[in-house]
């Protein structure tokens, strides 16, 4: 007698159910007659989860690629797709939860949903200090652990690099205003010269002014540089 299934996990799921097997064997005389002599027992077939049996299910390892494109500051996703793990028996199912993260920053975890994982940055997380949100750029490894629900002890890890561009390193463009020329008469009310800002590509990039004052000829300087000038 051989037991065999594979089919799925309803002999356990939700309850236990046990199967009773009844065995019979019958004697007889290999010569005209029509006597014989029977006997039955029982015994019970208890069925087992092989989920929870840590010493038969195992994980399976799949080869994960890291996202292709690089985190801009634009609220734009990155996805990472996720290639799911498989159990032995494949009757199993895992579980994926993301464990850490490491990089220049600290910041949150991203959570695999639907097979994807989603990193989404803004300028704020560009602007913004430490303690409200900042990402350095740089690279940011994500551990992920697979584990199968009913064995805790049965698990495998893999980690994601997502790579946070620095937009600002250098600016696409930096746009400058129009500057108009001039006139003062010697003597009168000093002026007051006012110009638009420069605008940078992304406008979150910063940026600092400066100015270069040529020389009169006798060297005196009858322009001076205030704030907001």
């Amino acid at each position: 007698m051989t037991f065999f299934y594979d089919s799925d996990l309803t002999p356990v799921d939700a309850t236990v159910e046990t199967q009773t097997i009844t065995v019979t064997a019958t004697s007889y005389t290999i010569y005209d007659n029509t006597d014989s002599k029977t006997a039955s027992d029982n015994f019970d077939l208890i069925f087992k989860d092989p989920c929870a049996d840590d010493t038969v299910v195992t994980i399976n390892d799949q080869a994960q690629t890291d996202p292709a494109a690089q985190v801009n500051y634009n609220s734009v996703d990155v996805i990472f797709n996720y290639v799911p793990f498989t159990t032995s028996p494949s009757l199993c199912t895992t579980q994926v939860a993301c464990e850490s993260v490491t990089g220049p920053s600290t910041i949150s975890c991203v959570d695999i949903v639907t097979n994807t994982a989603r990193m989404n940055l803004d300028a704020d997380n560009y602007n913004n200090d430490v303690n409200n949100g900042q990402v350095i750029p740089g690279v940011y490894t994500f551990t992920y652990k697979v584990s199968v629900p009913e064995s805790p002890g049965v698990f495998k890890t893999f980690t994601v690099d997502y790579t946070v561009n620095d937009p600002c390193d250098p600016p696409n463009s930096l746009a400058v205003p129009t500057l108009t020329d001039q006139s003062y008469v010697i003597g009168d009310t000093a002026a007051t010269y006012v110009h638009a800002d420069f605008v940078p590509v992304p406008a979150y990039c910063p940026f600092d002014i400066s100015y270069t004052i040529e020389s009169l000829i006798n060297t005196n300087e009858p322009i001076t540089v205030g704030d907001g000038d």
